[in-house]
């Protein structure tokens, strides 16, 4: 419960994004279906009580990341 009430801010951020992305290919929806269908996964992952199960996906979000900066930085100059 902890982590779900700090990342409430997240959660709202995400929604809004996907309902964007959603209103514009499909179908308008409330941002509170939007909210539902991220908290699955939220709350999935709050139940993994080892952290270091995570670390690969760390490592590859980090990897992305840094990509992605990359990428953007080519493309400006």
């Amino acid at each position: 419960a902890n982590h779900f009430g700090t990342c409430c801010v997240y959660v709202v951020f995400i929604a809004n994004c996907l309902k964007d992305f959603g209103d514009y290919y499909w179908e308008e929806h409330d941002n509170r279906i939007y909210m539902a269908m991220e908290i699955v996964p939220l709350c999935l992952i709050f139940l993994i009580p080892n952290l270091r199960a995570l670390t690969p996906f760390v490592i590859i979000a980090n990897i992305s990341l840094i990509f992605g900066r990359y990428i953007n930085y080519v493309i400006s100059f």
